[in-house]
């Protein structure tokens, strides 16, 4: 049995209509709803605040510092032989 067969090829497309504009609804909704949920910040405000943030040294991570390379004692003359 073919699902045109179970519901009709005109329901079908209805149904495919129908769930898509609720889909686009949906997510209207959701942007909407984030958006007042994030909030709105003048951009001077938001470029502080991320400013503060990157300044801000991480608790236990210290900045990794280049090892220093030590000179190697010059080698002794070798004695002279007769």
């Amino acid at each position: 049995m073919s699902s045109n067969q179970f519901i009709g090829a005109k329901q079908q497309v209805e149904l495919v209509e129908q769930v898509t504009w609720g889909f686009v609804g949906g997510l209207v909704v959701l942007c909407i709803a984030f958006a007042g949920i994030v909030g709105t910040g003048t951009k001077t405000e938001i470029k502080e605040s991320i400013v503060s943030k990157s300044e801000m040294p991480m608790p236990g991570n210290a900045a990794p510092t280049m090892p220093v390379q030590q000179q190697a004692p010059a080698p002794a003359p070798a004695p002279k032989t007769k």
